[in-house]
């Protein structure tokens, strides 16, 4: 028995990097995974014969909080509910100083990452199975900083927040 035997999980960013690597391992683990991220046409690259052992299914997603009620029922109803939700999605902005960087660019960066938790945590919690977990992957960054990256050293710190 594999360790995500009869598990379902929903990842954010899940068209490429870790939120890839990680379906694929949930999958081979015995989850049954959805994926959701910000390029479409990767997600459907990403969808079912990249998670080899359980397919994944690839939910597109571009605009936060309009599409996240749509696929908040279908868990439920076609697995009985969730049991991991997986913020992973995110985008590096600009390189720039910080008197220098465009505001709609930090605007972008800051949507994308803490509205894309938020959004997944305010959607997805009425379908966590008890007992599910949540996880929020920030990195490094939301300890730390450098210089140039001030948008998304600030996404980072509030999803560490």
């Amino acid at each position: 028995m594999a360790r995500l035997d009869n598990k379902v999980a929903l990842i954010t960013g899940g068209e490429s990097g870790i939120g890839l690597a990680t379906a694929r391992a949930f999958a081979a683990e015995g989850a049954r995974v959805r994926l959701a991220g910000l390029a479409a046409d990767r997600l459907e690259v990403a969808g079912p014969s990249s998670a080899r052992r359980r397919p994944a299914s690839a939910s597109p997603t571009s605009r936060w909080g309009t599409r996240w009620r749509r696929p908040r029922a279908r868990p439920r109803q076609r697995f009985g509910g969730l049991d991991i939700l997986f913020s992973n999605v995110g985008i590096s902005g600009d390189i720039a100083p910080l008197t220098a960087y465009p505001a709609d660019v930090f605007r972008r960066v800051l949507d994308v990452h803490v509205l894309g938790a938020f959004f997944l945590l305010k959607h997805g919690l009425p379908g966590l199975c008890e007992g599910g977990s949540v996880i929020i992957n920030s990195s490094v960054v939301g300890l730390t900083s450098d210089a140039g990256i001030c948008a998304y050293a600030t996404a980072k710190h509030a999803q560490v927040g």
